[in-house]
C-alpha cells in the first residue's frame, strides 16, 4: 500500500520540478527577449514661464489646466509705464536729431570759413567732432527706443508652444517680479515615457528598439513607442550627490538587494484617441528589442 502513494508523491513532487523549471526557463527568455517594467512614468517638457518686465497684472486670458496654442495670450501686465518710456524715448530722438542738424550746419559754416583762414584748424575739428558726437548720441537714443519698444511688447505674455497651462494661481492685481515664475506650461508635442530598467536588462535594449507602452489609466490601449536612449548616470539615496540634474533612481530590496535602475527613454509614436497623457502618471513598458542589431 505505501508503494503507489510513494509512486504517486515522486511523480508530483516530478512534476512540480519540470513545472518549475520550465516556467523558470520561460520567465527567463521572456526577459531576454522583452524587457519589461512596470516602473515607468509620463514626462514632458515643462517651461517655468516669467515675465521680462515687472507690473500689476491687468488680465488674466487663461484658466488653470486650459488647453492652449502657441501665441495665444496667457496674461498682461500694466503697459502704462512702458508705453511713457516709448513716448520718452521718442522724444529725446527728436532732440538728438535737431543737435546732429545743428552740429552739421555748424560744421559746414567753420569749414567753409577755414578755406579763407578765418577760422583755426584745431576749431574746424571741434566742429567735425562735435558732429560725430552727435550722431553717436542720436544712435544711441534710438536702441534706447528699440529697447523701450521691446520691453513694451513684454507687458503681454503669450503661450510658447502648443500644451497646457498649469499650477496658475495668478490673479488680476497680482505685481509680476521680472523673472519669476507665474505658471507652468506643459508642451504637448513633447511628451515620451521614462521606463526604469534593472541594470541587468540593459545589454538587451537598444536605441531604435520597438516599445510597447501601457498607461495605468488605460491598459486597454497601448502605445506604440520606440527606444530614445537609456540614461547615462544615476544617484542613489544614501550616497553622495552627483549633481541635481542627475535622476535620483529609489534603491528596491526585496529577499535580495535587486539591481538598479536605469532610465530608459521612449519617445512615444501616435497616442490613441481619448489618452490624455499626463506628466507623472505611471505606465509600464516593454522592450521588443530588434535581433538584426
Amino acid at each position: 500500500m505505501e508503494t503507489p502513494k510513494l509512486s504517486t508523491r515522486l511523480i508530483v513532487t516530478g512534476t512540480l520540478i519540470v513545472l518549475a523549471v520550465v516556467v523558470t526557463t520561460l520567465l527567463y527568455y521572456r526577459s531576454v527577449n522583452r524587457p519589461w517594467t512596470r516602473d515607468g512614468q509620463v514626462r514632458a517638457k515643462i517651461i517655468e514661464i516669467a515675465s521680462q518686465v515687472s507690473g500689476q497684472v491687468i488680465k488674466v486670458a487663461v484658466i488653470d489646466n486650459q488647453r492652449v496654442k502657441k501665441g495665444d495670450l496667457l496674461f498682461q501686465i500694466d503697459p502704462k509705464d512702458y508705453e511713457l518710456q516709448v513716448k520718452d524715448a521718442e522724444a529725446v530722438i527728436e532732440q538728438r536729431e535737431a543737435q546732429l542738424k545743428l552740429a552739421e550746419s555748424e560744421k559746414d559754416r567753420i569749414l567753409e570759413a577755414l578755406k579763407t583762414n578765418a577760422v583755426s584748424r584745431a576749431l574746424a575739428d571741434k566742429a567735425v567732432a562735435s558732429v560725430n558726437v552727435a550722431r553717436a548720441n542720436l544712435n544711441r537714443s534710438k536702441i534706447s527706443l528699440e529697447t523701450a519698444k521691446l520691453k513694451l511688447s513684454w507687458t503681454s505674455i503669450y503661450a510658447p508652444g502648443d500644451g497646457y497651462v498649469t499650477n496658475l494661481e495668478l490673479k488680476e492685481g497680482d505685481y509680476s517680479n521680472t523673472g519669476s515664475a507665474i505658471l507652468a506650461f506643459v508642451d504637448s508635442n513633447s511628451y515620451w515615457v521614462y521606463g526604469y530598467f534593472k541594470e541587468t536588462q540593459l545589454k538587451h535594449i537598444k536605441p531604435g528598439d520597438r516599445a510597447v507602452v501601457t498607461l495605468m489609466s488605460h491598459r486597454d490601449k497601448p502605445i506604440e513607442g520606440v527606444v530614445n536612449s537609456i540614461g547615462r548616470a544615476i544617484s542613489t539615496p544614501g550616497t553622495a550627490n552627483i549633481s541635481e540634474l542627475v535622476p535620483e533612481i529609489s534603491a528596491t530590496f526585496d529577499w535580495v538587494r535587486l539591481a538598479q535602475r536605469v532610465p530608459v527613454r521612449i519617445e512615444l509614436k501616435k497616442v490613441p484617441e481619448g489618452v490624455d497623457l499626463i506628466v507623472g502618471t505611471t505606465a509600464s513598458v516593454a522592450v521588443i528589442p530588434d535581433k538584426s542589431n
